[in-house]
């Protein structure tokens, strides 16, 4: 089987005028073989997604309530949709294979623990896993909280008490001794943005733009 190459940019169609108006009015037709066209600007593309985000500054959702499609539509042209088709299945195989493999072993392994008892294990690895048994049923809460007022941080607390990290953010936490970070704002700083903050509190598409600004302002400095 002869895979095609998908064509370049510079010979992809481009609806105007009249095409454009008959894609809009039956949207279904702007998705194709080979291209699926924008609705914005007529701009055939492979997948939609990239070019709406890059050029229009709108998600494919926002795009999808605009035009009128359905949300589970996929933007891509058709024979892009049946290669990421066979490719998803081919992907989901191999991770459930994956899977069974591991837990295979797992299983294996567990049945050896069982059957080999700790006379035929080394002495020193039998020892050392004692230690840390004990060592995690443990806990010296002053200890942490002495470690913590030398300005220690729960890592560190964790490994000089020989327990878990999380052990000791949690006791530092309930003790008042810690206050966790704050979290990232739910939604864009930006105002009149509603999208969920994804990249230190501004959603893709403002993060992109400040970006671009601030880029301009430092190629304008520089000048």
């Amino acid at each position: 089987m002869v895979k095609r190459r998908p064509p370049r940019k510079s010979d992809r169609p481009h609806a105007r005028g009249r095409q454009l108006q008959c894609l809009r009015r039956d949207f279904l037709d702007a998705i194709q073989e080979d291209f699926v066209f924008c609705l914005e600007c007529g701009q055939a593309c492979i997948q939609l997604g990239p070019h709406l985000n890059r050029t229009h500054g709108m998600t494919a959702a926002e795009y999808k309530e605009r035009w009128g499609y359905n949300m589970t539509t996929a933007l891509v042209s058709k024979q892009r949709l049946a290669a990421m088709v066979v490719h998803g299945k081919r992907m989901v195989n191999e991770v459930i294979g994956r899977k069974r493999f591991i837990e295979h072993l797992k299983r294996i392994s567990k049945l050896a623990r069982q059957s080999m008892p700790d006379t035929e294990r080394r002495p020193e690895v039998v020892l050392r896993l004692r230690e840390a048994g004990a060592r995690r049923r443990t806990f010296d809460a002053k200890a942490a909280a002495r470690l913590h007022r030398r300005g220690m941080s729960p890592a560190a607390i964790a490994s000089r008490l020989g327990c878990g990290r999380h052990l000791v953010l949690r006791y530092l936490v309930d003790a008042g001794l810690h206050t966790p970070a704050s979290r990232p704002p739910e939604s864009c700083m930006i105002d009149g943005c509603e999208r969920p903050a994804v990249i230190k509190g501004f959603c893709r598409n403002c993060y992109q733009r400040d970006w671009r600004r601030r880029r301009r302002e430092s190629a304008s400095s520089t000048l």
